[in-house]
C-alpha cells in the first residue's frame, strides 16, 4: 500500500500494519480512519486543529466587534481585539477592517485559514514598524535633484567615516525613477506589501 492510496481514507487495519504510511499521509491532509466497531476517526496534524481554533477565536472577535453596542464605527471597535491598530493612521483602520472581513469570509468558504493569518501578520508587522519610526515613501519629501547635506557628525558626533557608509537614498532622499509608470520601488506596488514587509501607511 502506498501513501497515495490512503491519502483520504484508511482502515484501522491499515493503521496497525502500516502506521508510518498513514502518518505520512496525515501530514499532507486529513485521513479518515474507518472502524468496524465505531464511527470513523479523522487523523490530522495538531497544528491544523490549533489553526482552526485560532480562526474561530478571530472570527468571534470580528463578530463581537460588529455587534458591540455604542456609536463607534466597526473599524474603531477593532481597536479592542487589535490594539496595535492604534499605531497606524486612522484611514488605515477602515482598510484593515474591510480586508480582514473579506479574507475571513473567503477562507471560511474553503475551510482553510492560512491566508487570513498571513494578512493579519502583515498588518501587525506594519503597525510594529510604524511604532518603531518607519515612515512610508508617500509621506517623505522627495528631492528632484540630489542636495548636499552636512556631515552627520556635526549634529550627532558620529565620525565622518560612518556618514560615508550611509546610502545615498537616505542622505539625499532623492525621488526614485519611475518604473512601469509608477513612482517608487516596484516591490511596493503589490497592494502595498511584499510578504510581511510593512505596507505604506496613508497620510491622515
Amino acid at each position: 500500500m502506498n501513501t497515495a492510496a490512503i491519502s483520504r481514507t484508511a482502515t484501522s487495519s491499515d493503521l496497525s500494519r502500516n502506521p508510518g504510511q498513514v502518518f505520512r499521509a496525515a501530514d499532507e491532509g486529513p485521513v479518515t480512519i474507518t472502524r468496524r466497531d465505531g464511527e470513523p476517526l479523522t487523523l490530522l496534524p495538531s497544528r491544523t486543529v490549533e489553526r482552526e481554533h485560532e480562526a474561530l477565536r478571530l472570527a468571534s472577535q470580528l463578530v463581537a466587534a460588529s455587534l458591540a453596542p455604542g456609536g463607534q464605527s466597526f473599524p474603531d471597535r477593532l481597536l479592542g481585539p487589535f490594539p496595535w491598530l492604534g499605531f497606524l493612521p486612522e484611514p488605515q483602520w477602515e482598510a484593515f477592517a474591510a480586508e480582514i472581513v473579506e479574507v475571513a469570509r473567503a477562507c471560511a468558504s474553503i475551510s482553510n485559514f492560512d491566508r487570513l493569518f498571513i494578512v493579519l501578520a502583515e498588518w501587525k508587522s506594519t503597525a510594529e514598524a510604524t511604532a518603531g519610526g518607519y515612515t512610508g515613501d508617500d509621506r517623505l519629501d522627495w528631492l528632484d535633484e540630489p542636495a548636499a547635506v552636512e556631515e552627520p557628525e556635526a549634529d550627532t558626533g558620529y565620525p565622518a567615516a560612518a556618514a560615508q557608509r550611509v546610502p545615498d537614498r537616505v542622505r539625499h532622499q532623492q525621488r526614485p525613477e519611475r518604473l512601469d509608470g509608477c513612482p517608487g520601488h516596484p516591490a511596493q506596488h503589490r497592494r502595498g506589501r511584499l510578504g510581511t514587509t510593512p505596507r505604506r501607511p496613508a497620510g491622515r
